[in-house]
């Protein structure tokens, strides 16, 4: 299909679109054209992927001056199936356009060993032994040798003088080059790229026909690529992305798909875990280096002289580059002198290809955190030489080792003394060097700055030569020629943590757990030290400062307000899509109770409980008696769910499962879950059917798709909250309140409803599957928790499925089959679609729209929204309209003129009430007085407040409400009651004006203007939120206030005033 979509040409290689497509498209491209970021949410199985591509490539298409499209995703099937679509999508614009719409050069990045194609290296399974493997034949120091050995050709570096038997051992060792590689070194800089669409797959192909390594030639090329597919690390992670995407142009636009978890991916990209283990091998690796730097000292050797000399310069003058500049996504074949030119147009020669490429061969993990001005710096004379270096990380490595080796009461001494002692400014945590010592000694928290003056205290160490540890040891590594970097892991480590602790003296904590982890089942539990990034806005922020759109989009984004905050960014659209269905594909079950009416949970109070376990397993048992094929099962942690299954098997219940279905589990180890994916699929495949028992935020339900037989029912036995004991996730819920006002509760809540709605998720995968999910815990049933959960979750969950007991679940459930079981409709399933006809006309309808004008934000506050009767407490007396600051660019909406005088005489008349108005407020009934809202208010009234409290209070009063608030409101009326094609849009637009005109009547308001379209009849009860809600944008907080007070309105009878 080929349609226009607001003034772009769209490509979309399918006949017809979905609604939600259509919209989702529509909302990206309104936030290209604004420049800005965007934060997208649409259901699972819809098309999110061939949407994106779509769009983004025909916005390149017909905008030229568009950068590159930077799909980052997160494993390598998501990365696969990107690269199909692109295929599809890209072919299909050349069948319309002709050959000028296949010049496109598409490409995948990933591992060495998920690109390597030298049959011995192909061996290892590891993927550190691949990358040392690799870097034995590649380093420009090994090929050095071997050349030289060969015999006189040209050379990168010259040999220098070695002793002979030490000479001779190493030629033995490393006269082995990757013939791939040399071919690409001397034939790449002269033989073209043919343009195309590049998987994993096709690459390991063209690299086996050519002779070249895949890897590198990628590396080489990925500045001239037009569309470019590769894991988040290349993005997110500093030390990665410094090397790989430091080079590519500001005007690209960045696409984060399935980035419910991109929040924690930051903070993992930045934290650092540090052990005993960890700390022997970084001693054990500091001998060695001392070894070689005095061998090379004995012989002469000039190389660590020329480093200290280079290093007084600076750091920028030793960091290794990565590649050329950005060309033109233009031309037939992309050439390697192409891509090593130093601007767009030119053409370098083979040698500065040659160069570039072997800087890509012997680059290293980049320093994560060092500005350009620090590195133009001398390096502190401290670490400027190799052995006053070594010597440097022995006292770092050997204080750390102190504080792991301590015994509990020497570390709540150390805490209590640190706290005792204040550091200099700049501590987080209320000025204290150490927050309390917290599980009777086990665990204690320290600032940065903490750790940085006790540090600086004990052992004289400063804080800036910390700095330059992670880039100092790279550097020191590669001026000794060292290839098995996996050997120097552990001391990489603990530069990085030295390098981050002395950096960042905010959003960042150390927690010691003196009974951490066990690094086998058999040992005992260890003691960790742990740097904890506590901010995911750190390793975001360049990716949002530096390109024009960032895209961040999954089916699990709610509730889509907390992303912002969380990340600190603006979206310019934030919006949640529900779904279009020709019938009820989704069936969600909250089930509250047992079959003997026991109160279902996995709380920590009940997780324990016999009754709840047994329940729990007869639930299980009655579901695979009922539902064929497959059943997915998700418990919320490893420990719960063996000891669930344990007490099933001494319950007798697992033998009467295995009667109906094969059970298999998930466990730790990634191979032994392959295999009991594959037989899982196998059993449904032959009609058996199984049990698949997994965790919520494990491996499985995050990528692994259960879709048509192989997952028919979902159930989730509780909600999978994280352990809210640790540490670690206790420094981060201070951090959230103090920084940015998330309250603990509403981050726990969000952070398990969408790990929650992943599992959802993975029943449903396209329009004509069907599924079942079973919410198997009271609390999904409370409004806070539904709430949370997607839109298009949220749509099926009616009131008749919430808080029910396991046999009537299992007998809805049983119906819900049936009717899925009937054959699908062909027009039924056509209704949900549109051809290029219909579009068309969705276009023409959005142009007659009334124009959309500009409103100037109005002077309201809290009591003015109260005085309308659209907040909590409607009744409430009217206050005088406060001052309001000028509203933020994010909170200026687009709205009618009509919209305008509503709000103009509505203001009006709450700041002075007429008689008549007060003649006219009917009688408070027992509903209102008996709801939740007012039931909290009450009771926060009662709940004596602390002076800390009161003052938050008081500041939040003296904020003025957003004008986007009020302005929201109508804009809910007029997009849903000038939405053409849906009836449902109608419908709801019926429903939000009937509550604005008997909210109008109750106060003595003007009654509003006659719309064109108002003609539908209203209906008889109230659609739910989400019909109207998402075309709104409503803050949840406003949403569901409005919401409850249009449910008491419509509950009462119109009044009539004189």
């Amino acid at each position: 299909m080929r349609f226009n979509l607001d003034g772009l040409d769209v490509f979309f290689p399918y006949d017809y679109i979905y609604r939600e497509q259509y919209d989702y498209m529509l909302e990206l491209k309104r936030a290209l054209d604004d420049k800005g970021h965007v934060l997208l949410e649409m259901p699972t199985g819809t098309g999110k992927t061939v949407c994106l591509i779509s769009l983004i490539t025909s916005y390149q298409f017909q905008h030229k001056q568009t950068g590159k499209l930077i799909y980052c995703t997160r494993t390598v099937p998501e990365m696969t199936k990107c690269m199909e679509e692109i295929k599809k999508v890209i072919a299909y614009r050349a069948s319309c356009i002709g050959p000028e719409g296949d010049n496109v050069l598409a490409l995948c990045l990933s591992s060495r060993r998920n690109m390597c194609v030298h049959d011995r290296v192909m061996e290892e399974g590891d993927r550190d032994t691949v990358d040392t493997e690799c870097r034995k034949m590649t380093a420009s120091w090994v090929r050095n040798r071997a050349l030289n050995r060969r015999g006189p050709q040209q050379h990168i570096r010259l040999e220098v003088e070695r002793d002979p038997a030490e000479q001779a051992a190493e030629d033995d060792a490393h006269h082995e080059l990757c013939e791939y590689y040399e071919n690409y070194f001397s034939d790449g800089s002269h033989a073209e790229i043919p343009r195309g669409i590049y998987s994993l797959d096709d690459l390991r192909t063209f690299g086996k026909e050519k002779r070249w390594c895949p890897y590198f030639m990628t590396r080489h090329l990925i500045h001239h690529a037009s569309i470019l597919v590769y894991n988040y690390q290349y993005m997110l992670d500093p030390k990665v992305a410094n090397i790989v995407s430091k080079e590519l142009e500001a005007e690209s636009i960045v696409v984060f798909d399935e980035a419910h978890n991109i929040d924690n991916v930051c903070i993992e990209a930045l934290s650092v875990t540090l052990d005993r283990r960890m700390m022997d091998a970084a001693q054990r690796s500091i001998g060695v280096l001392s070894g070689h730097v005095s061998k090379l000292k004995a012989q002469n050797d000039d190389r660590l002289r020329r480093e200290a000399q280079e290093l007084v310069r600076g750091l920028a003058q030793q960091r290794p580059t990565g590649g050329g500049a950005a060309s033109s996504s233009s031309g037939g074949a992309a050439s390697a002198a192409t891509v090593a030119a130093a601007g767009p147009g030119q053409r370098g020669d083979a040698s500065s290809a040659q160069a570039r490429l072997t800087a890509a061969a012997d680059a290293w993990l980049s320093n994560p955190v060092l500005s350009r001005d620090l590195l133009d710096e001398a390096v502190p004379g401290s670490i400027r030489k190799a052995e006053h270096f070594l010597s440097f990380m022995r006292q770092v490595v050997q204080y750390l080792r102190s504080l792991l080796n301590a015994d509990a009461p020497a570390v709540a001494a150390a805490a209590a003394a640190s706290a005792s002692h204040p550091p200099p400014p700049g501590n987080r945590f209320n000025g204290l060097g150490g927050a309390p010592p917290a599980d009777e000694g086990n665990v204690y928290e320290k600032t940065p700055t903490s750790f940085l003056h006790q540090l600086q205290q004990e052992t004289g160490l400063d804080r800036k030569s910390l700095k330059f540890t992670y880039l100092r040891l790279n550097l020191l590594l590669r001026t000794l020629e060292m290839t098995s970097l996996e050997d120097f892991a552990a001391l990489s480590s603990v530069c990085n943590f030295a390098t981050l602790v002395a950096t960042y003296l905010d959003g960042f904590a150390i927690v010691f757990e003196r009974l951490g982890r066990a690094q086998h089942a058999h040992l005992l539990a260890e003691p960790l030290l742990q740097l904890v990034c506590l901010d995911a806005s750190i390793a975001i922020a360049p990716v949002f400062e530096r390109f024009r759109s960032v895209v961040i989009t999954s089916g699990t984004l709610s509730p889509i307000d907390l992303y912002p905050r969380l990340l600190n960014f603006r979206p310019v659209v934030k919006r949640s899509l529900p779904m279009s269905t020709f019938r009820s594909c989704l069936l969600p079950l909250v089930v509250s109770r047992g079959s003997d009416q026991t109160t279902l949970s996995s709380s920590f109070t009940q997780r324990q409980d016999d009754n709840v376990i047994r329940n729990y397993g007869q639930l299980l048992l009655s579901i695979v008696r009922s539902v064929p094929d497959g059943v997915c099962g998700f418990f919320t942690s490893y420990s719960y769910m063996e000891h669930v299954i344990q007490r099933w098997n001494d319950m007798g219940l697992l033998t009467q499962i295995l009667a109906h279905k094969l059970i298999y589990l998930e466990t730790k180890d990634v191979v032994e879950t392959t295999f009991a994916l594959d037989n899982f699929r196998r059993a449904n495949d032959c009609g058996r059917g199984a049990v698949f028992l997994s965790i919520a935020r494990g491996k499985v339900a995050e990528g692994i798709d259960f879709d048509r037989h192989y997952g028919r029912c979902v159930v989730l036995f509780g909600i999978p909250y994280q352990y809210t004991l640790s540490q670690t996730l206790r420094a981060r819920l201070r951090y959230l309140r103090d920084r940015y006002q998330i309250r603990d509760h509403d981050f726990l809540t969000f952070d398990a409803l969408r790990q929650a709605a992943q599992c959802v998720g993975r029943v449903l995968r396209s329009k004509t599957d069907y599924g079942i999910v079973v919410l198997a815990d009271a609390r999904y049933g409370k409004a806070d928790k539904r709430s949370r959960l997607p839109l298009w979750v949220q749509q099926f969950l009616l009131e008749h499925l919430v808080h029910l007991s396991a046999d009537v679940a299992v007998d809805k459930l049983r119906g819900f089959l049936k009717d899925m079981g009937q054959d699908i409709e062909t027009a039924a399933l056509r209704s949900i679609l549109l051809s290029a006809h219909e579009v068309k006309r969705l276009q023409t309808q959005a142009a007659l729209a009334p124009p959309l004008q500009p409103l100037q934000p109005l002077p309201l506050g809290d009591d003015d929204l109260v005085a309308a009767g659209l907040a909590v407490k409607s009744e409430a007396p009217a206050a005088a309209p406060r001052a309001q600051p000028a509203a933020n660019e994010d909170d200026e909406r687009l709205y009618d003129a009509e919209g305008d005088a509503v709000l103009a005489e509505m203001a009006r008349q709450s700041a002075q009430p007429s008689q008549a108005a007060a003649r006219s407020k009917p009688p408070r009934s027992d509903s209102d007085d008996d709801s939740d809202d007012d039931a909290e208010a009450r009771r926060r009234a009662k709940r004596p407040r602390s002076p800390r409290r009161a003052e938050r209070a008081q500041r939040a009063r003296a904020r003025a409400l957003p004008p986007s608030a009020w302005q929201t409101l109508v804009n809910v009326y007029r997009t849903t009651l000038f939405a053409g094609g849906d009836d449902r849009d109608a419908a709801a637009g019926a429903v939000l004006r009937s509550a604005f005109e008997r909210v109008c009547a109750a106060r003595g308001l003007p009654p509003l203007p006659a719309a064109a379209s108002a003609s539908a009849a209203p209906p008889t009860a109230p659609l739910p939120l989400p019909l109207f809600s998402p075309a709104a944008h409503l803050p949840q907080r406003i949403a569901d206030a409005s919401f409850a007070a249009f449910h008491r309105q419509l509950a009462r009878p119109p009044v009539h005033n004189p």
